[in-house]
């Protein structure tokens, strides 16, 4: 059995313009509205989710 590991490599560091970091930025915002639209929704309707709310409270 071998009990030597290879080192691990980080891969290097990127660097964004200021309009690659606005777009960036932009689709995250875009992903994470959509991801937590219905969320939300029910939130402000005052509605509960059964699994939802058992997970997340």
């Amino acid at each position: 059995m071998n009990t030597q590991s290879t080192p691990t490599v980080a891969a290097p560091a990127r660097f964004l313009s200021a309009a690659q970091a606005q777009e960036a930025r932009l689709a995250h915002e875009s992903r994470a509205d959509a991801l937590t639209a219905a969320h939300r929704a029910r939130r402000q309707a005052g509605q509960k989710h059964p699994v939802e709310d058992f997970l997340f409270t």
